[in-house]
């Protein structure tokens, strides 16, 4: 099989990788890519790191949206999970457009075939994964 070279500022392994949106504490809207997720009956699974700037605006405002994409925004996928929310609006940055969801108060991305209305409803924080740095512990909800 032929192999193609890809070249990203990050790897994300687990596919499928996402796009997460939610609504900042402004409610300015804002994206970040994940790739640590699994579903389980009718939950859904994110691991983010705990002083990330999307988990902490998104326990604040719990409404966020799954969105799934599709290759043709490969590029948009890479900015989201290399640039920081804290630092842009990243809808601003890329050719991606936030539009008002149905039933969450976050945005859904429009050039997403499949999007998934979320609320927060737990936050576990753990200290017992000894290969992780103190300052990179994980967070699942």
């Amino acid at each position: 099989m032929k192999k193609l070279r890809a070249d990203y500022k990050k790897m994300y392994y687990g596919f499928p990788v996402i796009l997460v949106s939610f609504y900042d504490e402004n409610g300015v809207p804002n994206v970040t890519t994940l790739s640590s997720s699994y579903s389980l009956m009718d939950m859904i699974s994110l691991g983010f790191g705990r002083k990330g700037y999307a988990i902490n605006q998104i326990k604040k405002g719990k409404d966020f949206v799954i969105n799934m994409p599709d290759r043709s925004i490969m590029k948009e996928i890479d900015f989201c999970g290399f640039e920081s929310g804290h630092d842009i609006q990243k809808f601003d940055m890329v050719n991606l457009t936030p539009i008002k969801s149905e039933v969450v108060n976050a945005p859904i991305i429009d050039e997403c075939p499949i999007s998934i209305e979320c609320t927060l409803t737990d936050v576990i924080e753990t200290d017992n994964y000894p290969h992780i740095s103190k300052n990179k512990r994980e967070m699942y909800f």
